[in-house]
This record gives C-alpha cells, sequence and structure tokens, in this order.
C-alpha cells in the first residue's frame, strides 16, 4: 500500500473473512511510503463449493485505510480453486499371510477402511460386505466423511466346501456408497483375493466280505459283502455309480448315482454263491467293485478294490458199484432167454465235477438201456459227459440168457470206468454171478449144476452162499420149503 498523502498517515488494512494478515496496521507512513503485508487463506470445502459456481476462482478483497483519509478496496487478486471431487477410497485386507491357501472351514478375518479422499464431505455412507454376511463387528449403519476421515469395519467369512468346488479365487468386495454436496452418489469398492487349496478329487471303495481269513469255501456257500465308498479328496463328487458284476442283482441299499461331499461315504451289501465252476478253476475267487464319480471339472474319477476268498481245494473222485436189479422166473436161476437187468452206478465222492467218464460192460452181448445224464456209445459201452459234485448216475443195461450160459450155469458180469484223463474210480462194488439153469437139469427138483458137485437133495453148492447171497436173498422161502419137501 502506498502513501498518497502529503503527510505521514497511519494505515490499516483489513482482510476478508478466512483470510489472515501477518500485519495489519501501520504507523506514520512517510508520504509516497509503500507497506507491505502478507495475507494466507486455507482453502475450505465452502469456498471450492462457492468458486465452483464463479469460474472456480476465489477473489480476495482487501480494505486499506488511512487515518484521517479515505479507505481503498482492492479486488484485483483471484485465485483459482479446484473443482470439487467427491471420492470414497474403500481398503479391505485380511489375516492370511499371502501366498497361503485356504481350506474348508477356515476363517478369513477382513478390516475394511473408508477413507474420503475427495476434497468436499459425503454424506449417509452406507458399506456393504454381501460375502460375510451378518459375521461383522462396528457400526454399520449410515455414517459422514468429511475430507481426509476414514471409518474401520471388521468382518469374517468362513470358507466353505463350495469355495472348494469352484476352483477359483475367493474375491470378497466390500462396498461404500454416499451422497456428495450436490445429492449425487459417490461410490467406492475394495477387494480382497484369497486362493483356495488345489482341488484333489479323490474316491476310495473298500471291499470286505464275512469269510474269516484262511476259510476255504465249497460249492454252495455265500459270500456276504460289504462295500464302503468314501469320498477321501477334498471335492464334492457327484453322480457316483457303483458297480460289483460278479454279485449281479443280488443287492441291498440304493445302488443309484448319488454324490459324495468330501469325508462323506456310503455303505452297500451285496453277496455271492459259490458255484461248482469256482471250485473246478480253483483260483481265487476275486470280486472287484467299482465306483466311479464327476469331480467339479466334469472329469470322471474312479477307485476300485477287491476282495478274494479261496475255494476249498478240487477233489475229483467217483465210486463205481454194479448189481443185477431183476430175478428170474425159476427160483432156481434164470433160463435162456430170459433177461438180466443191472445198475451201474457211479457216484461223486469228490467236490468237483468229473468229467468225460466211459463205462464199459464187460459182458458180450449185454445192451446199454438210454437214460438220464449219459448216451449210448457202443454195445455195452456209454459215456457220462459230467458227473456233477455230490451226485449219482445210474447206468442201466441189460442181458439176454444165452445157450452158452445155460452150459456154463452163471453169468460172470463186471463192469469199468475211467476218464479221458485216466482217472479210475476210488471204489468198485460188482455183482455176484448170476446163477443160469443147465439144461441136463433133471425135473426142476435139481438146480444148477457144476461137476463133481451134487447132493441128494439137487441143491446146487458148488456157486457157494457168496454167489447166491445177492440175487436168492428174496427166494429164502422157497429155497427152505423146497427142502422140507
Amino acid at each position: 500500500v502506498v502513501n498518497i498523502y502529503d503527510k505521514a498517515k497511519t494505515i490499516t488494512l483489513t482482510e476478508q473473512a478466512g483470510v489472515e494478515l501477518d500485519q495489519t496496521r501501520f504507523e506514520n507512513v512517510e508520504p509516497g511510503a509503500t507497506v507491505t503485508a502478507k495475507a494466507s487463506k486455507v482453502v475450505t470445502e465452502a469456498d471450492i463449493l462457492a468458486a465452483a459456481t464463479a469460474g472456480n476462482k476465489y477473489t480476495n478483497v482487501v480494505t486499506a485505510e488511512f487515518e484521517g483519509g479515505i479507505t481503498i478496496d482492492n479486488d484485483n487478486d483471484d485465485a483459482e480453486l479446484e473443482n470439487p471431487d467427491p471420492e470414497l477410497t474403500v481398503t479391505k485386507t485380511s489375516d492370511i499371510p499371502e501366498g497361503v491357501k485356504v481350506a474348508v472351514g477356515d476363517v478369513i478375518n477382513y478390516v475394511i477402511v473408508v477413507e474420503n479422499t475427495g476434497n468436499v464431505t459425503v454424506k449417509d455412507i452406507e458399506v456393504k460386505d454381501p460375502m460375510t454376511g451378518l459375521v461383522k463387528t462396528g457400526d454399520w449403519s449410515a455414517f459422514d466423511l468429511a475430507p481426509g476421515e476414514n471409518k474401520k469395519f471388521e468382518a469374517s467369512y468362513t470358507v466353505t466346501q463350495e469355495d472348494i468346488d469352484n476352483g477359483k479365487d475367493i474375491v470378497n468386495v466390500a462396498t461404500a456408497t454416499g451422497t456428495d454436496p450436490g445429492d449425487e452418489d459417490v461410490p467406492g469398492e475394495g477387494t480382497d483375493t484369497e486362493e483356495p487349496e488345489e482341488q484333489q478329487p479323490e474316491l476310495t471303495v473298500t471291499k470286505t466280505s464275512d469269510i474269516p481269513e484262511g476259510k476255504k469255501v465249497g460249492a454252495g456257500d455265500v459270500i456276504n459283502y460289504v462295500i464302503v465308498v468314501e469320498n477321501t479328496g477334498n471335492v464334492t463328487i457327484k453322480d457316483i455309480e457303483v458297480k460289483d458284476p460278479m454279485t449281479g442283482l443280488v443287492k441291498t441299499g440304493d445302488w443309484s448315482a448319488f454324490d459324495l461331499a468330501p469325508g462323506e461315504s456310503k455303505k452297500f451289501e451285496a453277496n455271492y454263491t459259490v458255484t461248482q465252476d469256482d471250485i473246478e478253476e480253483g483260483m481265487p475267487i476275486v470280486n472287484v467293485a467299482t465306483a466311479t464319480g464327476k469331480d467339479p471339472g466334469g472329469n470322471n474319477t474312479t477307485s476300485e478294490d477287491e476282495e478274494e476268498v479261496t475255494p476249498e481245494d478240487a477233489v475229483h473222485g467217483f465210486t463205481l458199484s454194479k448189481k443185477a436189479t431183476s430175478r428170474p422166473a425159476d427160483y432156481r436161476g434164470y433160463k435162456e432167454g430170459e433177461i438180466v437187468t443191472y445198475d451201474i452206478t457211479l457216484t461223486s465222492v469228490g467236490n468237483n465235477d468229473v468229467k468225460d467218464i466211459t463205462v464199459i460192460d464187460v459182458l458180450k452181448g449185454v445192451t446199454v438201456v438210454p437214460g438220464e445224464g449219459y448216451t449210448v456209445t457202443g454195445e455195452g459201452k456209454a459215456f457220462i459227459p459230467v458227473l456233477k459234485a455230490g451226485t449219482t448216475i445210474v447206468v442201466k443195461v441189460e442181458y439176454v440168457v444165452t445157450a452158452e450160459d445155460t452150459l456154463t450155469g452163471f453169468i460172470h458180469n463186471r463192469a469199468r470206468a475211467y476218464t479221458s484223463n485216466g482217472d479210475e474210480p476210488e471204489k468198485e462194488e460188482m455183482p455176484d454171478d448170476v446163477p443160469v439153469i443147465k439144461p441136463d437139469s433133471d425135473d426142476g427138483k435139481r438146480g444148477p449144476v457144476k461137476t463133481g458137485d451134487t447132493n441128494d437133495k439137487g441143491l446146487y453148492t458148488a456157486m457157494g452162499a457168496a454167489a447166491l447171497a445177492a440175487l436168492l436173498a428174496s427166494t429164502t422161502v422157497l429155497l427152505r420149503k423146497k427142502r422140507k419137501e
């Protein structure tokens, strides 16, 4: 300020509200002398808002008053102010160290800071953190923030199975929204990202049976199985199907497609009846169960387990017996032209089928009668494809007494049997000779005669009690009656 008077004056400076002067009064200022004062102004939000309507300019008016003189206003100094710039900044952090991956059940604790980083007040601010739900602390209701002010919030989130199944980063977004002085929305957003553990899809199948260790099973034994399917991975496996082909439809429980979360399991039961083929093969009975499902990426996840049960050792064996099944018309024996019938019986004595058995009746002229379990292959010959374990097959044969037989006085008949492997019966029982009446017998009062072997009563004894016992057991009464004569 210059003293425009021709004598010394006291000059007083006055600034407008909000402007500070380092000196306001200058005394005895010589004519033509200049005094200088420094003014300062702290720009306020109100200044910025006011300047926004005046071309973003702030006009400073200073007044100089001369003692006993005039007052001068000077408004030539305009300052340009920034535009109103409402801004909210949201910062979100967690307590999970960098590089650490989270698993199901882990709790992520968040800190959310909302700060007004603009130059005007933002009012009625609301903070939202949808992922954390209601697990939060602090006053989350609407509030105001002047420029530079901030407010802190805390929340937490528990990692779910779905997060692991998704196989993506766990991104948690917090938002803050308020209004500026012009009643316009002011948004802000903060994000925290955590990495879930790697997906490890895995199913484990465990199969057990009720057969004690070391015990062997035989044909007809029932093996009861328990199959447990467990999700031993860290992701949900869906549409799981269990297959156990050996047990077929003999099973209980719901075998349709199902889902398993990690740690979950499902049990199934099935059974299998040991067959004769199992014994014959002589190999362990291995039953395999499989489970297949889809991981979250749609890829197959498969597991299987087997249970091995040992069958009893295969024992091949059979016995052979033959007996006459017919009776002669004459109690003394058969006559020429009569038919003698025999049963050749083969019995399994092992636990395994005996295959390809050839049966031969060695008596010339014998005829094999067609029957069940065998085929006729020639004179006195039959073929048995299979003699099942624990069963019996009877081959029936017939023989017509010849004139030659009447000369010998008896029929000596035997049978043989052997397999294609050369196996023969473990035991054989053959019939006694069958008596035949000789043509030189008397009027029927004598029995069949062998040279030098008769008695007064005409009874034939040379055959011996053993030879006649089987046939004549049913004629004992008749023999006794003959002796009384």
